[in-house]
């Protein structure tokens, strides 16, 4: 589990505005736009194999991080399985949902390719889940994020991504499921 992001004081914190909650919001570049949207992306990897194994997650994570502070965007949490990822964050003002998966998906393959983490090309499966968290229910997601590897001792990644689309009233067709 890696719970690391934006840090105060590590920005310029003029793009930032503190809120009585403590949290922080981006302003973006657009002025009087202040935003608190968190979502919770899943991404599978293609063939579901075992990409996320404890030392591969230590080079990983890190850099998905970084991409996201990178685009103003702040990691709550981040963890997953040995095959899927999920994210929770904290998305900019000028950052739509597809834009930042595009942006973590793609920039992560072209990490692990260039770095040569794994003797085989990676690859995400094509697109991702996406849910939206409201401000009250943040910790209680987290510590779901934080708590993946002993969660997928029960429960397997096609019955934990069905229960997400299920709680979050999305239809989809069984064809278009991610490969599981």
């Amino acid at each position: 589990m890696i719970t690391t992001g934006f840090e105060p004081g590590e920005d310029d914190p003029a793009k930032y505005q503190s809120r009585r909650d403590g949290t922080l919001t981006y302003g973006g570049k657009m002025a009087n736009s202040f935003t608190q949207i968190y979502i919770h992306y899943v991404f599978i990897a293609k063939s579901r194999m075992e990409y996320f194994k404890p030392e591969y997650k230590k080079k990983i994570y890190p850099y998905i991080v970084g991409i996201a502070k990178e685009h103003h965007c702040y990691i709550h949490s981040i963890n997953g399985g040995i095959d899927h990822i999920h994210i929770l964050l904290s998305l900019a003002a000028d950052k739509s949902i597809a834009q930042i998966a595009q942006l973590l998906k793609g920039n992560c393959s072209k990490h692990i390719n260039d770095e040569k983490l794994y003797p085989f090309r990676f690859e995400w499966q094509a697109g991702y889940g996406a849910f939206s968290v409201s401000q009250s229910n943040l910790d209680r997601v987290k510590q779901y994020i934080d708590n993946q590897e002993t969660h997928h001792q029960k429960v397997k990644l096609r019955e934990e991504y069905l229960s997400l689309l299920n709680k979050y009233l999305i239809k989809y067709d069984e064809k278009y499921l991610p490969e599981m």
